[in-house]
């Protein structure tokens, strides 16, 4: 379960909501966003409670529109709930912008204390809010990859044209991908990633139903991606719904694999993780048609879904010593464990 619990008006909070949630897991903070982390199919009403009851910090974000929601209400009391039973819970109020308190969120929150916070703080002002978190829960931060900023700057940047070299014929796209990362991709379908240091992490933007990666528009036609040595990362959701996608090559040099990565990659039979990556993100390979998987002992956290819904995967091995967590694996899936 998550160390964070976020609670939040969907419409007007939910895209804040889930950039805290990221920027916390980035941290090495674990938080549950429900826009982001529901089970696919999953029951609200079973899971969001058993994620309250079991978190230790509970973000509440609040901005007028709370006061129309009865399931924000319903997560509050049951978060008090556990305030009252003396259980070991952190409250922590989010108010945006020029929110008052009144009704049902006054009588919880009379004794608790709550976090001024701007309706769309900047990056520095959620990574100050991290910090605050982390000092509440006794937790030190860690590094991770840099997330892109509001979908505008996610895009791909054309590289200057000072440096920009004659386009090979078969090259139909190129850009950047990550402060130091860029790729080209073919007209083959090769999709190329090199540079040094991390991917950009990309979001899902609900209003298009549309991923903000640079090979939006390409993703159906993707075939194999090669991702060179230097790149130390690869991004959330970069490769989400690459449904051509047979082949990867993943180098030495990676060690997180973000969230959602390859997730829908229905043709994806084969993977090779290389003994470098520390960190499988959340449904990073769901739904794809492995079949078999090594994951390396340098692998410390297998995230929750992880291979979820990965029909034909019939064996996993990987050590013994690795946290996994829920659903990482399908039901009736052959393990053996390395020590």
């Amino acid at each position: 379960m998550a160390d964070v619990f976020i609670s939040y008006h969907e419409e007007s909070a939910g895209e804040l909501a889930e950039q805290i949630a990221d920027a916390l897991d980035d941290a090495g903070i674990s938080a549950w966003c429900a826009r982001r982390d529901m089970t696919l199919g999953g029951n609200f009403a079973r899971e969001i409670p058993n994620q309250i009851h079991d978190c230790r910090l509970f973000l509440l974000v609040l901005n007028d529109n709370v006061y129309h929601s009865e399931h924000i209400e319903n997560e509050v009391g049951i978060a008090f709930s556990r305030v009252n039973k003396k259980e070991n819970i952190l409250i922590l109020p989010l108010e945006l912008g020029d929110f008052t308190r009144k009704d049902w969120v006054e009588y919880y929150l009379i004794h608790t204390q709550s976090v001024k916070f701007p309706a769309q703080p900047d990056e520095k002002r959620i990574q100050r809010l991290v910090k605050q978190i982390a000092k509440a829960l006794n937790r030190e931060t860690q590094p991770a990859p840099k997330s892109t900023t509001p979908k505008a700057q996610a895009q791909p940047a054309p590289i200057p044209q000072a440096t920009l070299e004659p386009l090979p014929v078969e090259i139909i796209k190129r850009g950047e991908c990550g402060d130091n990362v860029n790729y080209t991709l073919d007209k083959n379908g090769v999709l190329t990633i090199s540079g040094n240091g991390s991917m950009w992490n990309f979001y899902w933007e609900s209003t298009t139903d549309t991923f903000c990666t640079p090979w939006e528009d390409e993703r159906g036609t993707i075939v194999h991606i090669e991702i060179q040595d230097g790149v130390t990362s690869i991004g959330r959701y970069a490769f989400f719904e690459c449904t051509e996608l047979r082949g990867v090559n993943i180098p030495n040099s990676v060690t997180y694999i973000g969230r959602y990565a390859f997730s829908y990659c229905v043709k994806l039979k084969t993977v090779h993780i290389p003994d470098s990556v520390t960190y499988i993100g959340w449904y990073a390979f769901s739904r794809t048609d492995l079949t078999s998987v090594t994951i390396p002992d340098s692998v410390t956290i297998i995230g929750k879904g992880a291979f979820y819904a990965c029909e034909k995967l019939k064996s996993v091995s990987f050590s013994v010593h690795a946290e996994v967590s829920e659903n990482a694996f399908p039901e009736g899936v052959l393990t053996t464990y390395s020590w």
